[in-house]
C-alpha cells in the first residue's frame, strides 16, 4: 500500500494527534475517578499520580499537535481554489454547502479551544498533585476526605484559579476576533498572517498570544494568593461559553 505525502499528513493529524487526544481525553477522566479517598492507598497513588501527570500532559501535546497541523498542513489543501479542493466540490453542490458554511467553518475556529483548555488541565493536575485527592472543588467528586501516609503539601489556589480564568479568557479572544473578522473586511485582511491558511491564522495566533499573555498578568497577580478556585471556575464557564457563541457560525456569519 502506497500514501501520498497528504494521506501520510491526514493520518498523522487524525489518527495520530487526534486519536492519541482522545484517549488521553477518556483516561484522564477515569484517573482523576480513581483519586477518590476510598480508591486509594499510599502506595498506589504514587502510581497513579505518576500516570495521571504523564496522561494529561500528553493529552495537552496531542491537542496542540492536532491543530496545529490541521490549520498550517491539512488545511490549505482544503481551502486550495482550484475547483478539485475539497472546499470547491462541497460548495458546488447545493446538497453539501452547508458541510463547510456550517461544519468546517465551526470546526476550524471551536477546535483551538481543545489545546487551550487541555493545557490548563495538565497545569492543574501537575501543580496540584496529590492534593487532588482531597480537593473537591478542583475534582468535584465526593469522597475527598485524606488519605493516612499520603504527603499533602500546602499550596495556594492563586496559581490554579490564574490558569482556570486564563483559559476562559484565551477562549473568549478566539470568539471575538473571529466574529470582528466576519464584521470587518479590513480586520479579516489584517489576520490574513499567512496566504495558504488565510484569516484563520491571524484569529488563532492572536487568541493563543493573548491567552498567555493574560495567563501571565493573572498568575503574578494570584500566584500566592488563595483565591477561590469554584468562583474562577464560575467566570471562566461563562467566558468559555461566549467563546463557542462567538466561533458559533451561526452568530458570528450573521455579522457579515
Amino acid at each position: 500500500m502506497h500514501l501520498t505525502g497528504r494521506e501520510w499528513w491526514g493520518l498523522i493529524h487524525g489518527m495520530g494527534f487526534g486519536a492519541v487526544f482522545l484517549l488521553a481525553f477518556a483516561g484522564g477522566l477515569a484517573g482523576l475517578y480513581s483519586l477518590r479517598a476510598g480508591l486509594v492507598t499510599p502506595q498506589g497513588v504514587v502510581e497513579r499520580m505518576r500516570r495521571l501527570k504523564i496522561g494529561v500532559v500528553a493529552m495537552a501535546v496531542a491537542a496542540w499537535g492536532t491543530v496545529l497541523t490541521g490549520t498550517w498542513v491539512v488545511y490549505p489543501w482544503y481551502r486550495a481554489t482550484d475547483k478539485s479542493s475539497p472546499k470547491s466540490i462541497l460548495l458546488a453542490n447545493p446538497a453539501t454547502k452547508d458541510w463547510h458554511t456550517f461544519g468546517m467553518e465551526w470546526k476550524e475556529h471551536i477546535a483551538w479551544l481543545s489545546p487551550i483548555l487541555a493545557t490548563v488541565v495538565a497545569f492543574i493536575v501537575v501543580y496540584y498533585g496529590t492534593n487532588l485527592i482531597r480537593h473537591d472543588r478542583v475534582r468535584s467528586t465526593p469522597g475527598t476526605a485524606d488519605v493516612e501516609g499520603i504527603p499533602y503539601p500546602e499550596k495556594p489556589e492563586g496559581p490554579i484559579a490564574a490558569a482556570i480564568l486564563a483559559g476562559g479568557v484565551g477562549c473568549l479572544a478566539l470568539g471575538v476576533v473571529t466574529t470582528l473578522a466576519e464584521a470587518s473586511a479590513g480586520f479579516k485582511d489584517a489576520m490574513t498572517w499567512n496566504a495558504a491558511v488565510g484569516p484563520l491564522s491571524g484569529k488563532t495566533i492572536t487568541a493563543v498570544l493573548l491567552w498567555l499573555a493574560a495567563w501571565a498578568v493573572l498568575h503574578l497577580m494570584y500566584r500566592g494568593k488563595a483565591y477561590e478556585t469554584r468562583r474562577a471556575l464560575t467566570i471562566s464557564l461563562v467566558l468559555i461559553a461566549l467563546g463557542v457563541v462567538g466561533t458559533f457560525p451561526t452568530v458570528y456569519q450573521a455579522f457579515g
